[in-house]
Order: C-alpha cells, then sequence, then structure tokens
C-alpha cells in the first residue's frame, strides 16, 4: 500500500484510492483467468453485468441482444470444448485469443467502474495467462485420477461461477 504524508488532509482519500484500484486490477485479473479457462464466458459475464446494471459498461453490451449472442457464443465454446475437435488452449492461435479477450474484458471492467484502462488490460491479460497455463496443467495432473469430462465440466463451474462473483462483487 501507498502511504503518502501530508498534513493529514488527504491522506485518507489517497489510501482508498489506492485499495480501491488494487481491487479492481485483482477483478480484471480474475476475470483474466477466466477468460483463461473458457475465453467467451468472461466477455459474456461482463455483457450480463452491464445489462443487470452490475458495471457501466459499453452501451452495446448492455443491450439484450448482445447478451443472447455473447451467452450462445459462451454456452457454444463449453459444449465444443468436450469435443475432440478443439485444439489445445496452449496452442498459438487459442492462446492469443484467451489472452486478447482477457484484456478486452479487463480494460471493459475497469472502464466501466472509472478506473484505468490500462491497468486492467494488463491485468485481464495477464490474468488469462495465468489461467490458460495453470488450468492446463492442473488438469492435466487431475486426468491421472479423474475422467476428464468431470474435470471440464468442474471447470466450466469454476468460470461462470467464478466470474459471476466477480462481475458482481466489484
Amino acid at each position: 500500500m501507498i502511504r503518502i504524508l501530508s498534513d493529514g488532509s488527504s491522506g485518507g482519500t489517497m489510501r482508498r484510492k489506492t485499495k480501491s484500484s488494487a481491487r479492481m486490477a485483482a477483478a480484471a485479473a480474475g476475470l483474466g483467468v477466466v477468460a483463461g479457462l473458457r475465453s467467451m464466458t468472461a466477455p459474456a459475464l461482463l455483457a450480463v453485468a452491464g445489462y443487470r446494471g452490475w458495471a457501466r459498461t459499453a452501451r452495446v453490451l448492455r443491450q439484450a441482444r448482445a447478451v443472447k449472442v455473447a451467452s450462445a457464443l459462451a454456452l457454444g465454446e463449453i459444449v465444443a470444448d468436450k469435443t475432440p475437435y478443439i485444439p489445445n488452449r496452449t496452442e498459438p492461435a487459442s492462446l492469443t485469443w484467451r489472452i486478447a479477450s482477457g484484456a478486452l474484458v479487463g480494460g471493459a471492467f475497469c472502464a466501466s467502474k472509472h478506473k484505468p484502462v490500462a491497468m486492467g488490460v494488463l491485468a485481464g491479460g495477464f490474468g488469462a495467462l495465468a489461467g490458460t497455463y495453470g488450468a492446463f496443467y492442473l488438469r492435466h495432473r487431475l486426468a491421472e485420477r479423474f475422467p476428464d469430462r468431470l474435470i471440464a465440466l468442474a471447470e466450466d463451474a469454476i468460470a461462470v461461477g467464478g466470474g459471476a462473483l466477480l462481475v458482481r462483487s466489484a
């Protein structure tokens, strides 16, 4: 935490702003992790948050049509993940998309909370990178003990549930 010595008139304000920015950066990174798990779930959750009034997102994301399209894409990705046709999340194209999704959602989320967009873009992008590789290696380790489909369903629940908590509470 940053502490600035002054005449005492703004010390508390600076501390609150720093804590609030750190919380938003953590939320943006968390949404990035969600994008690393399921790349379309994070944008869908942000659209739902805008539509429900939980976040002041861009007007296009607050429309019912955006929520329906983003949710359909997220659901399609969840279903497609269970098939053998989807490439590894660490393949260059998949990894790039996940990082871009995390960065976009992180930046948009911070903007909706009147925080620096660049902070959200960086936190979301790095969160997506961490979520992608963390889930990749964890899923491979768990596959030694549990059926892959069960692990995938648990990953879906973590992405949707965790992301919903982030956009609702931040």
